[in-house]
């Protein structure tokens, strides 16, 4: 019978304890669970792997503070980092070294300020204009933790191949190129045939495309840039399955590309991808459109 007692009083402390445990690892815990509550009630201290709930809450209150530190410090090296141009790398922007030492000796790791700056920046997009002979234009975007680094590698890889390019202001872009809303669908297969070029314009007018093109991968609506998802909308609702949907920058006039200067514009891709790839904290350059075929 004694032993029988025993092992449920060992047991209600158990259970007692994992609860405690389990309330404060949950921030549950009632405010009557203190310290000397176990004391008056289990006849215990409070269980070696359980935190009393004042000591959990000031611990809880501390960590807050620190966020909300952090987050303020991150604010403000930001604007150090817009001011400087963009530059996330103390070694190059002075400013931002400085204020590194500062956050430093408010207790802030660098390490935290630096994570915290270069996931903002890097989410932001450049783009370069790139014309060439012939009247061509390609449009190159870049996410970047450093815009002024992007446009010096770019210039770089630009001089050191053979391609006739030249980098225009990004306003420019207006000159060769327009924003639609493209929706792009398999060559739709009805009545034991392919849409004829009158039934794909049939087509294109219930669905209130501005246009529609034949391409490699079947059929290309064009509308207005912000009502493609409409049109996407309406092509779904007649059960045809869509390849791509997006705004993009379509070109205003197609020209030509070929023999060398196809060939030196090939390998300028090569060579600026190759850069990049040896690049710390820079995404990968990728194409937003071109006016050649």
């Amino acid at each position: 019978m004694a032993n029988s007692l025993g092992v449920r009083v060992v047991g209600i402390r158990f259970l007692c304890s994992a609860c405690h445990r389990l309330l404060c690892k949950q921030n549950l815990a009632p405010a009557f669970v203190r310290a000397d509550w176990w004391t008056r009630c289990i006849n215990t201290s409070p269980p070696v792997h359980g935190t009393p709930i004042n000591e959990f809450l000031q611990q809880q209150s501390s960590k807050n503070e620190k966020a909300k530190k952090v987050s303020k410090f991150a604010a403000l090296a930001q604007g150090v980092v817009n001011a400087g141009g963009g530059s996330t790398d103390p070694n190059s922007n002075k400013a931002l070294a400085d204020f590194l030492v500062r956050c430093q000796k408010e207790g802030i790791a660098k390490s935290m300020i630096l994570n915290s700056i270069s996931k903002k920046a890097f989410d932001k997009e450049v783009v370069f204009l790139l014309t060439g002979a012939n009247n061509t234009a390609k449009i190159i975007g870049c996410k970047t933790s450093n815009q002024k680094q992007a446009l010096t590698n770019i210039t770089s890889v630009l001089k050191k191949s053979t391609f006739r390019g030249t980098l225009r202001d990004p306003s420019q872009i207006t000159n060769y190129f327009e924003r639609k809303g493209v929706v792009i669908v398999p060559q739709p297969f009805e009545n034991g045939h392919y849409l004829t070029e009158e039934e794909g314009t049939v087509l294109a007018l219930d669905v209130e495309a501005e246009d529609v093109l034949k391409c490699e991968e079947g059929l290309k609506f064009l509308c207005e840039d912000k009502s493609w998802r409409q049109m996407e909308k309406s092509l779904k609702n007649k059960n045809i399955p869509i390849i791509y949907s997006n705004a993009d920058y379509v070109p205003k006039e197609l020209t030509s590309i070929e023999g060398d200067d196809l060939d030196s514009y090939e390998l300028f891709r090569k060579m600026l991808d190759r850069k990049v790839t040896a690049m710390e904290r820079m995404a990968d350059f990728y194409d937003l459109g071109s006016n050649f075929e």
